[in-house]
């Protein structure tokens, strides 16, 4: 019996000589099951797997897909008996946890305390795999479902005791995020599957709290795994593919070990041949066993994941649609164009209602509607941003260094009284408080400010804690406060920077990310995403020695490194008084200042809670500005900054203070988002509705301060990036009847020509006569272009002490 290659079992099978010959095996043996007939060409045609065994579930695949195609007729399956599944053996008597596990795994004799037992195949090990059925049945969330194929097992021990579990079996059969990641075709996938292996259950026990502990037990089993998996099957694996539930974990531990994520799953699960959909989406980690397993088999290349994009690029109203919102998988491709239908409306006039932006299309109006009420559960504002995240990195692969801005604001909703979902904002003295949501965003800029999109936006319905809830949730973990968001879009940061490599991510944050655990993380990660944050807490110090020294703000203010600069303070805008509590603002004229700078290296002591989580000293630099003599009525200009960028010379000071005075473009963002998209004027009786919305207002917002941006540093972009053809064409016809000679072929000249007649268009209640389409289409072009001034902001004076 000669044995052929893998490849070959499919275009075996599908030559005409073979069809015939299944054909007649069918027709000649009236009881034949399918599964006999697939073991009878496994034996007659040589498909041998790899540890000797018959490839028949390989081979039932591709007969099925002929029969599905007409080429066979399989007999008919007739079962006599009906099929049950039988729970798992497990232990009635409790299993003992340890007393005395460290707090993190940095404390712990790794080598002789801390073990990883596998269990034999066979029946061996009876009384071990009691323990893991144990484990796994009463406290993993998949209870005592069964595991299927391959399956490889192990136990977790701390001096003896039991602390957790984990197992390894047949990877998914269809998983498109996998394939399509790895690119091999049908018949390659048939064959070279069982090269792919499932970590289809990972526990820590509940009660285990010692820090870093999964990340490092991950990292242990996928060393084991391979010659473990190979010395059992005869098979050695190239990936491990795993799935994460972000209802209830993060994946943290996975990213910290290194494995990466890929993509989501459908929702399917095994077992859904009605495509119902039932299982909740999860996120798909693989960690390459053998990173040249691609070589040798015809599989190509992996696929570059995030390919350069310039800033301007797909700017024209016909691509930068399909570039930032196009290509999402909803589940149903009418959904996906009814997104980018909605997102073109609305970035034709984005200060208008829906109803007016499609100029009242009933179709459009009943189709915005059905989008945002879909009971669909893959419509989230997360996967509505996932394209435009996408093409944000892609952006920021073009440039060796990016700032990553991190801010919250809060959306006003307080008019929607039935609105369900909705959370409060602020404290109000007449009622319970004011109703709303909180929008956390990651605003990613160049150095220059040019923005290159949003990575993260999540919206949230916060609370409003009472003085003494407040004290309580003081000793909360941090995990458990509302200030982790801003570990979260920090962690965020990171995981860009690991994928992109080359692209230093530089995450900068106001007073409100003064967090000792953030520093922590940032500690770790200074290469590839250094951190500024302005201080707000005067924490505590020591010197080299580990001795007490001064407090931050002391230390800040003795530091030797001292130089002046003059900067140019922006023009300060009027605010008229809005609330009680709320003072008007006069305006203030532009004027100089001089800084006086100092910079240094302290290092930082935790706090109490922070020692409680064995959180070390952090070595941090310094940079302090102040403003010694401020002329009469202006207040006194004073930053201080921590940072883990080097900061060892006057340049590397300037540089930072520019970095962290950049945070004002997330003001500029989150003000275009609220003036010029009026996300606060949205209407829906519910929240989950209002937050839709609001991930495709982001994006309008992204655009129309691009747009701005590129007038200001690229007035000669052409005016096809803004304007329709035919809006172009009423422009250059108004043009031509003020000044004959006059070109428009830029963004900058169509604007001042629509600016010459705005003020006229609001003025005016009725079109002149015979000129009704033009007027309609002027009118709507000024609409357009408000939101765009709106978008064309100055940069406030600063933030004061």
């Amino acid at each position: 019996m000669t044995v052929l290659p893998k490849e070959s079992m499919r275009k075996c099978l599908h030559k005409p000589e073979h069809i015939d010959a299944i054909k007649d095996l069918i027709q000649n043996d009236d009881q034949i099951t399918a599964g006999a007939l697939a073991k009878a060409l496994c034996e007659e045609h040589g498909f041998i797997a790899e540890n000797g065994q018959l490839q028949v579930s390989g081979c039932n695949v591709v007969l099925k897909d002929m029969h599905r195609s007409g080429k066979i007729e399989l007999p008919k399956v007739v079962r006599n008996f009906k099929s049950t599944f039988r729970s798992m053996v497990v232990l009635e008597t409790p299993i003992e946890l340890p007393s005395d596990l460290p707090s993190s795994v940095d404390k712990i004799n790794t080598e002789d305390d801390l073990e990883i037992i596998l269990l034999g195949g066979n029946g061996e090990d009876r009384d071990l795999k009691l323990i893991w059925n144990t484990l796994i049945a009463k406290e993993h969330p998949q209870g005592d479902s069964r595991l299927v194929g391959y399956m490889v097992k192990y136990l977790i021990t701390y001096k003896g005791y039991y602390i957790g579990a984990a197992s390894f079996s047949s990877a998914s059969m269809n998983l498109e995020a996998r394939d399509k990641w790895i690119g091999w075709s049908p018949e390659q996938k048939s064959t070279l599957l069982s090269q792919v292996v499932n970590m289809s259950r990972f526990l820590i026990r509940n009660d285990m709290h010692c820090k870093n502990l999964s990340s490092y037990l991950l990292s242990r089993l996928v060393k084991l795994i391979a010659d473990d998996f190979e010395e059992r099957y005869k098979i050695r694996p190239w990936l491990i593919e795993s799935f994460v539930d972000t209802e209830k974990y993060a994946g943290t531990s996975y990213k910290a070990a290194n494995w990466r994520l890929i993509g989501k799953t459908k929702g399917r699960g095994r077992n859904d041949k009605q495509n119902k959909k039932e299982k909740t989406l999860k996120d798909i980690y693989i960690y390459t066993l053998n990173k040249s397993f691609r070589k040798g088999i015809e599989l190509p290349d992996e696929i570059e994941k995030y390919s350069k994009i310039g800033i301007g690029d797909h700017a024209e109203l016909d691509k930068w649609v399909e570039n930032e919102l196009g290509g999402i998988d909803f589940g149903d491709k009418r959904i996906g164009k009814r997104l980018k239908k909605i997102a073109s409306h609305k970035a034709q006039s984005p200060s208008a209602s829906y109803p007016c932006a499609c100029d009242g299309n009933p179709n459009d109006i009943q189709g915005y509607y059905d989008f945002l009420s879909s009971d669909r559960a893959e419509i989230t504002e997360e996967a509505i941003l996932s394209k435009h995240r996408h093409s944000t990195i892609c952006r920021m692969k073009s440039y060796d260094r990016v700032l990553s801005l991190h801010d919250t604001s809060s959306l006003n909703y307080s008019t929607l009284i039935k609105t369900t979902g909705l959370g409060l904002i602020a404290k109000n003295k007449n009622s319970k408080g004011t109703r709303g949501l909180s929008l956390h965003s990651t605003l990613v800029t160049t150095t220059d400010g040019a923005p290159l999109g949003i990575t993260k936006s999540p919206c949230s319905a916060p609370k409003i804690y009472s003085k003494a809830q407040k004290e309580k949730r003081k000793s909360y973990p941090i995990e458990k406060k509302s200030s982790y968001r801003w570990l979260v879009g920090y962690r965020d940061d990171v995981e860009i920077a690991k994928e992109l490599g080359s692209t230093q991510v530089v995450s900068v944050m106001d007073r409100e990310a003064d967090i000792y655990e953030l520093f922590a993380i940032a500690d770790k990660n200074r290469k590839m995403s250094p951190l500024i944050v302005r201080a707000q807490h005067n924490r505590g110090t020591e010197d080299e020695s580990g001795e007490k020294e001064k407090s931050l703000f002391n230390v800040m203010k003795d530091f030797k490194n001292t130089f002046e600069v003059e900067v140019k303070i922006p023009a300060q805008r009027n605010i008229a008084k809005t609330t009680k509590d709320k003072e008007k603002r006069p305006y203030k004229p532009a004027r100089k200042a001089i800084l006086t700078i100092s910079y240094g290296e302290v290092i930082l002591t935790p706090s109490n809670a922070a020692k409680e989580r064995d959180l070390k000293p952090i070595k941090m630099y310094c940079v302090y500005a102040i403003e010694k003599n401020p002329p009469k009525g202006s207040a006194k200009i004073s930053w201080k900054l921590l940072t883990t960028l080097e900061i060892k010379n006057n340049d590397q000071a300037i540089a930072c203070l520019r970095y962290y005075k950049s945070r004002w473009r997330i003001e500029e963002f989150f003000r275009i988002l609220k003036s010029c998209c009026k996300v606060e004027d949205h209407k829906q009786d519910q929240a989950s509705k209002l937050k839709r919305v609001i991930a495709i207002d982001l994006v309008i917002a992204w655009r129309v301060m691009l747009l701005s941006f590129l007038n200001r540093t690229q007035p000669d972009i052409p005016a096809e990036a803004f304007f329709s053809t035919d809006e172009i064409c009423v422009i250059r016809a108004i043009a031509k009847k003020k000044t004959p000679d006059v070109n428009i072929d830029t963004i900058s000249d169509c604007m001042k020509i629509i600016a010459s007649l705005g003020g006229y268009l609001n003025r005016k209640n009725d079109p002149p006569p015979g000129a009704q389409i033009i007027w309609k289409g002027l009118l709507k072009l000024n609409e357009r272009v408000k939101g765009y001034r709106l978008a064309k902001l100055e940069t406030p004076q600063s933030e004061h002490t």
